[in-house]
């Protein structure tokens, strides 16, 4: 990370794909889907981002309790959290927009 200055999503994302059974991407919608995980990407010392990182990636096997890969746990619940945006994007917005238009069109 410090070598190539890689953010740690971009150095975990460049990990999964080599070894996807070890390693999962840090990923903010899989952080949040992880509840109440704080942030640390922006820690700067190694060693606290590396232990960070683990429990992170103990987090994803604990959260998702099925015989998968961590690169497949961290899809599973990246498209959670990718729905639950869809979700709330058409009963929110688009709810409301579409209410606004109809009772304008009459």
């Amino acid at each position: 990370m410090e070598e190539w200055q890689f953010a740690l999503p971009m150095a975990s994302a460049i990990l999964s794909v080599c070894w996807p059974d070890d390693f999962t991407v840090y990923d903010y919608r899989v952080r949040e889907s992880l509840k109440d995980f704080p942030e640390i990407n922006n820690l700067s010392d190694f060693e606290k981002i590396w232990a960070s990182y683990e429990r992170y990636k103990a987090s994803v096997n604990e959260f998702v309790n099925l015989p998968l890969k961590l690169r497949d746990k961290d899809r599973y619940l990246w498209g959670q959290s990718a729905a639950r945006q869809l979700e709330r994007i058409f009963s929110d917005d688009f709810g409301r927009n579409l209410n606004e238009r109809l009772a304008c069109s009459f």
